[in-house]
């Protein structure tokens, strides 16, 4: 496979992944907002304008004090690209274009789904709708194209290097939010119960895991818990481990072992570190720290996949 095809398979599971975890994250803003905006506004507002934490180089978003304000600001930014360089609008088109450059290597159907995906975005923008009502039709857009890929196609090197980009960039953003998100869901002084249990769900449902939690964990909402399972469950395909496992999957396929490739050297070290660790003495406030230099050592093995396969 050529480095420029491979690179743009990368890349185009990259932006997909980024589309679809936008869509979620927007959408738990904004049901947040409705459920707690009344009870808890300074707590609303924190959560909504932490998305530039999550996405670090993104816009940030102008707190006004009023939660559906500033929600709509958000939703502008992050959903329609306005100002918003990592904005689903922009990895939609971004994701569109490294498809068209890739054709051969895609089934009909995932094509479509991309191109339709953003033309019908596009159109939305140039319409001048409103994002609250754009947002459930995008999202539902994007998760069908991952529908899409899953059922036709090949399961070669190209879908390795998918696999790649779409699992760096979830994990990456799962990091962020158990860096951020959880400690602030909890703040610094205490808040209502139900202002807390809305948090820490928020959190689960940003890395799409919330029911996925209560069949492991039961209904109860742990930090420590929670912190645990977004790194660690091997089984639950958001987490941190389970992300890892797939990356090495598929540099296994693309023949790149731990002793000749500095990639799958670093994804296995990271890989054996979480593999081994006890969830039981997992301590959630010291886990921000930790999931930084985590955060730090995916960059990394983006970095070396990006010498080792698309330097030319």
């Amino acid at each position: 496979m050529l480095a420029r095809a491979a690179e743009n398979m990368y890349w185009m599971g990259r932006y997909l992944e980024r589309s679809a975890g936008l869509c979620r994250k927007l959408e738990v803003a904004r049901n947040l907002a409705v459920e707690v905006g009344g009870l808890d506004p300074a707590s609303t507002l924190r959560f909504v304008h932490g998305m530039s934490s999550l996405y670090p180089g993104s816009s940030e978003v102008v707190c006004t004090g009023q939660v559906h304000e500033t929600l709509d600001a958000m939703l502008s930014s992050y959903l329609l690209g306005h100002g918003n360089d990592l904005s689903v609008a922009v990895s939609l088109r971004a994701a569109r274009e490294n498809a068209r450059a890739v054709r051969d290597y895609l089934s009909r159907e995932v094509f479509e789904s991309i191109n339709s995906a953003w033309l019908d975005l596009a159109a939305s923008i140039e319409s001048g709708r409103d994002a609250d009502l754009v947002l459930p039709e995008v999202q539902q857009r994007v998760f069908g194209i991952g529908g899409a890929m899953g059922r036709t196609m090949l399961r070669d090197e190209s879908w390795a290097f998918v696999d790649l980009g779409s699992m760096l960039e979830r994990m990456h953003r799962v990091l962020l939010v158990v860096a951020y998100r959880l400690p602030d869901a909890l703040g610094d002084g205490p808040l209502a119960i139900p202002v807390q249990v809305a948090l820490l769900r928020g959190v689960l449902r940003s890395g799409a895991s919330l029911e996925n939690y209560r069949r492991v964990q039961g209904v109860e909402l742990d930090p420590a818990s929670i912190s645990a399972f977004l790194l660690l469950d091997r089984h639950a395909p958001h987490s941190v481990a389970y992300g890892l496992r797939v990356m090495e999957d598929a540099m296994d396929l693309l023949g790149a072992t731990e002793g000749e490739s500095e990639a799958r050297r670093r994804t296995g070290l990271l890989s054996a570190r979480l593999r081994y660790g006890a969830p039981e003495t997992f301590d959630w406030r010291m886990e921000g720290r930790a999931c930084i230099e985590i955060a730090d050592e995916i960059v990394s093995i983006h970095e070396s996949l990006s010498r080792q396969y698309f330097a030319v």
